[in-house]
């Protein structure tokens, strides 16, 4: 697992998964995803979770500007499907 993370960071196709999408990490979350960073935001509550995906930022204290940049590039992922972030 190591060898291939260096190998994507390298190669410069890294992807970075944010654990938990309250305010802290889906602000990390968004704005890595503005930086142009590919990047999934997991949380288990599926009803947050859904509501990110539309585009709606449903956490309080959380820029909807750097939300709104970061959904908007397409890099930002939210999900609570573990799998999509294993390996």
């Amino acid at each position: 697992m190591t060898t291939r993370l260096l190998a994507r960071i390298t190669e410069g196709h890294p992807v970075l998964c944010v654990v938990g999408q309250g305010y802290v990490g889906l602000s990390i979350a968004a704005a890595a995803a503005a930086a142009g960073l590919p990047t999934y935001g997991l949380d288990n509550d599926s009803d947050r979770i859904a509501e990110l995906a539309r585009g709606n930022n449903v956490v309080p204290g959380v820029s909807d500007e750097v939300f709104a940049s970061g959904y908007q590039s397409g890099l930002l992922m939210p999900t609570s499907d573990r799998t999509r972030v294993a390996g």
